[in-house]
């Protein structure tokens, strides 16, 4: 996938790493300096629903820039 996007958009950073961290701290610090933080939100808890899964509506209040969630659509 990261190779794929890579490929069709030269100009993108895309980057994979592996950090052992609860996600949502993870992905809120590893956002400074971004421009945008693209997560995802599948639906998986009490209420499927939902509009943000638990992760997601902690890293939209925490995130220090730009937050895009996509959710699920194949489930």
């Amino acid at each position: 996938m990261a190779s794929a996007l890579r490929a069709e958009h030269p100009r993108l950073d895309v980057r994979l790493e592996l950090v052992d961290d609860d996600p949502a701290h993870a992905l809120t610090q590893m956002s400074h300096g971004a421009v945008l933080l693209v997560v995802g939100s599948r639906g998986l808890g009490a209420f499927r629903g939902m509009l943000l899964g638990s992760v997601s509506n902690e890293v939209v209040r925490s995130a220090p820039g730009t937050v895009l969630v996509v959710h699920d659509v194949t489930g």
